[in-house]
């Protein structure tokens, strides 16, 4: 897979984390995280609320499904071995994704759709050689369009938004959200490729009700309208389109990571902490929830012009 897809990966690990447990796929460890209170009462997270978005395809259909392809780059689902492989645009650069990758595993640009293909077909070639083919062979792939972003000191960035599920409803994160920024000279801006992780109100602070009102739209179309998980946790990755100034989804993280506290600054840490106190407050005090979550339906709700401003497409 580092010959094939540029990255250092083992296969037989997206097998383990994407393990089968009574014929139901689970993303992520079952119990991500659990909350436990003095006096014994216990809430345990689970992904139920998103995993049918979890995967990269499925969210490509889920947006089409909703009439929501604007919401995100154009893309294409692929199969396995490419043989049904379209591009989302006339020409250009596009991006390879693995539709059930994380922490930008397999991720790759390519000049065209031709090479697109060719790289899919020597992953199922390579994966087919191996003794746990099955576990590592990709069922799909996303072909997307390549938008130039928004950039902070001349380098790439995406947006991060934090959602949790509980009492049956989306909440959005609003104290801050977060910007990743990749190297110089990098395509990549996740984490595990050694982005810089800045505050949104430091680097873009003008975006972040348009942000809050853009996740919470995609929330309440994309998500179900019940679900009996306690509560589960999301990171919706964005970007601001350089040309446009539209926001586009790029996916949601079920259960996401947290980094090292040595790989980020005091600030940015500090907002990690006050993230975490505020979600074990949400999820544990049913009276009063923290002011910084505020439900997805009430942004949406009061944010009339949010059309006209998230894209002027719709």
């Amino acid at each position: 897979f580092r010959e094939v897809l540029g990255v250092e990966a083992t296969p037989a690990a997206e097998w383990v984390r994407r393990r089968r447990r009574g014929g139901e796929a689970v993303a992520g460890p079952a119990a991500w995280l659990s909350i436990a209170r003095r006096d014994g009462a216990v809430a345990v997270s689970r992904t139920a609320p998103f995993e049918a978005i979890d995967d990269k395809a499925d969210l490509a259909r889920a947006l089409r499904q909703a009439g929501l392809e604007w919401a995100a780059p154009r893309s294409r689902v692929v199969s396995h071995d490419g043989s049904d492989a379209r591009s989302p645009v006339e020409g250009g650069d596009v991006v390879l994704k693995p539709a059930n990758g994380y922490g930008g595993e397999g991720i790759v640009v390519c000049g065209s759709l031709e090479d697109a293909v060719e790289r899919i077909r020597a992953a199922a070639a390579l994966a087919a050689e191996l003794p746990f083919r099955e576990e590592s062979a990709r069922r799909e792939w996303v072909v997307q369009e390549r938008i130039e972003v928004a950039r902070v000191n001349g380098r790439p960035t995406h947006l991060r938004t934090y959602v949790v599920w509980h009492r049956g409803r989306a909440w959005i994160y609003v104290a801050d959200h977060e910007v990743r920024v990749g190297r110089p000279g990098s395509f990549a801006t996740n984490g595990n490729a050694g982005a810089e992780r800045l505050l949104l109100s430091d680097a873009l602070p003008d975006v972040a009700s348009r942000l809050a009102a853009f996740v919470a739209s995609l929330c309440r179309h994309l998500l179900p309208a019940r679900c009996d998980a306690t509560f589960a946790v999301a990171a919706v990755d964005t970007v601001l389109a350089a040309e446009s100034g539209c926001l586009k989804l790029l996916e949601f993280n079920v259960n996401p990571a947290a980094p090292d506290k040595s790989s980020c600054s005091p600030r940015f840490w500090a907002h990690l902490t006050t993230f975490a106190a505020a979600l074990v407050a949400l999820v544990l005090d049913n009276a009063a929830p923290p002011a910084v979550f505020v439900p997805a339906a009430d942004l949406d709700r009061a944010d009339p012009e949010r059309r006209t401003r998230v894209d002027p497409r719709e």
